[in-house]
């Protein structure tokens, strides 16, 4: 979902976690209804399928933590000029596609009033992943802000502002929950298109790079992998640990959509330890898949940033023929229509974004990148 700097700064490795992430996204909003608690869903029930849907909520901060690492390796901007033309070069490359999956989903839902329009695009509402565009903005204004000053700041100083920025992040998420603690409702949907939350996350990211990317974005995750080997089996000990505490929570889940004040709070201590989980697993994947696969890895790579803004689309309009009510099915019934429910909902929007990439004039918005 986050674009490469270039091609040649293509790595295998990152594109094995974004294909993998882009599939957690899709997971959560397509698998998310049946983590809902009915009168023929038990609790044991939704908590299999709330499994995967909270063990998926790494997948948004690992796509921020990319987003860090890979806008940190480069130079610095020597004059203000250079940092304007790679702030409008970004800028073309990201919102193009943001505007025209977000005018669709707000034509699909017949919205016309215009300040309603405009205020959905601003606050990323016109669909529910939508927030992700408007908060990643907000970061790379503020690395296009810091970071030239950042690099040259002595190592100290560099991880204590990104462990400040971690800091942001985890207070986000608890004032969140504590917020919803309160209300018993999410209405403040708009604090997810601020770059609170994720700025930890990014800031990870940004770090890594300053400290081991010297060589690239590859170089950099290698050293974090062979470096951490011990850290990274005690994060994916972390890791589940947590996630069962989320899941055991989780099964009076309310719907697909709505925040449990305790999982809001837990999310930040489970996706920091995942970060690192993916970083090992893309290492080994890397080295132990054929080419044909890491060529299909990196298509989908490619393509993640326009199926991440079109998959809820494309769920949506599907829905009447595809989406069916999944209460009274059994267990392994259940799980093959999800599955299949699943790869359906990929493969359309994977094969849309595709196209308009094919298309004279219009790849532009297709959010396919380039490399």
């Amino acid at each position: 979902m986050t674009s490469p700097p270039e091609p040649s700064s293509r790595s295998a490795q990152i594109d094995i976690m974004r294909a993998v992430a882009i599939i957690a996204v899709a997971l959560i909003h397509v698998w998310g209804p049946s983590t809902e608690v009915t009168s023929e869903r038990g609790p044991l029930h939704a908590a299999f399928f709330a499994l995967f849907v909270s063990g998926s909520l790494w997948a948004v901060p690992c796509f921020f933590f990319l987003s860090g690492l890979l806008l940190t390796q480069r130079p610095d901007f020597p004059t203000w000029g250079e940092r304007l033309a790679w702030l409008r070069k970004r800028g073309v490359r990201i919102l193009p596609p943001y505007v025209l999956w977000s005018a669709l989903c707000l034509l699909v839902a017949r919205q016309a009033d215009v300040v309603a329009i405009l205020r959905s695009l601003a606050f990323g509402t016109a669909s529910y992943q939508m927030y992700f565009v408007v908060a990643l903005v907000q970061a790379y204004a503020l690395w296009w802000l810091v970071m030239p000053w950042l690099q040259r700041q002595p190592p100290h100083v560099q991880t204590t502002a990104a462990l400040s920025a971690v800091a942001v992040s985890v207070l986000a998420h608890a004032w969140r929950a504590a917020y919803l603690a309160s209300v018993q409702v999410d209405q403040y949907d708009w604090v997810r298109a601020t770059v609170l939350p994720w700025i930890g996350y990014f800031a990870f990211g940004c770090l890594v790079a300053l400290r081991l990317g010297s060589d690239g974005p590859q170089a950099a995750l290698e050293r974090l992998r062979a470096g951490r080997r011990g850290f990274v089996f005690a994060s994916a000990l972390t890791s589940f640990v947590v996630l069962a505490l989320m899941v055991t929570y989780g099964v009076t889940y309310r719907g697909p959509h709505f925040d449990e004040p305790l999982n809001t709070l837990l999310k930040p201590v489970y996706a920091f330890p995942m970060i690192l989980v993916m970083v090992g697993f893309g290492g080994w994947f890397d080295r132990r898949v054929n080419e044909k696969t890491k060529r299909l890895v990196t298509a989908l790579a490619r393509g993640s940033y326009g199926i991440y803004l079109s998959h809820v689309l494309v769920m949506q309009l599907l829905s009447s023929y595809v989406f069916i009510q999944l209460a009274g099915l059994n267990l392994p019934l259940e799980i093959a229509y999800r599955v299949f429910a699943l790869a359906l909902t990929i493969g359309v929007a994977w094969g849309v974004v595709r196209l308009l990439s094919l298309v004279p004039g219009v790849r532009w918005v297709s959010g396919v990148d380039a490399g």
